[in-house]
């Protein structure tokens, strides 16, 4: 399911609106913070582990979805991965 062991673990904060949270974490190559909000329900669905996580985030880019499986910001999968194939 979720695997952070190359990245680190985003943390988790309540938003203003009590249906979404916040996940976020310091991007270890730019040192920016950098963020994705989701509703509750998709996160607690996503970690039951019965979903995949395009199920629960379908609105998301696959990079977002990367961070909130990975801990892994763009720019970190970037270096590690190298830059985007078109």
């Amino acid at each position: 399911m979720i695997n952070y062991s190359i990245f680190g673990s985003p943390s988790i904060a309540d938003h203003f609106d009590p249906r979404l949270v916040q996940i976020y974490k310091y991007c270890s190559v730019t040192g920016d913070e950098y963020s994705v909000t989701v509703e509750k329900y998709a996160l607690q669905k996503y970690k039951s582990g019965n979903y995949l996580i395009q199920e629960c985030f379908p609105d998301l880019t696959p990079q977002e979805r990367d961070f909130i499986k990975l801990g892994c910001t763009p720019p970190e999968w970037e270096k590690v991965m190298g830059p985007p194939i078109d």
